[in-house]
């Protein structure tokens, strides 16, 4: 399993799994990595290989925090595990509510 968080310009880049067994780990890291910034919050998705409802609930609390601060939030890119995944738990819609675009 490999994971890896990196933020440049409010834009944070998930690699590997966001599942169960790397969710502790990986909301520590993409909670920091968005409070890190003062620009608005983008994930890029497209690295990440498989995602299931821990990894939803991360999305779900960066997504809080960012708003919290007064930022928005979006995903400006997903791979297709991840697409079909926030798309049969309905939520592409509501990860794409502010300014950014869901890919």
């Amino acid at each position: 399993m490999s994971i890896q968080i990196e933020s440049r310009n409010g834009v944070v880049h998930i690699e590997g799994e966001m599942t169960i067994y790397s969710a502790a780990t990986m909301l520590r890291d993409a909670l920091a990595a968005v409070g890190a910034t003062t620009d608005d919050v983008a994930f890029d998705l497209t690295q990440v290989s498989e995602l299931d409802t821990a990894g939803v609930q991360i999305l779900l609390a960066a997504r809080n925090l960012a708003q919290q601060q007064g930022r928005t939030f979006g995903i400006v890119a997903a791979s297709a595990a991840t697409r079909d995944v926030l798309a049969l738990c309905g939520l592409k819609r509501l990860l794409n509510s502010n300014d950014r675009q869901v890919a």
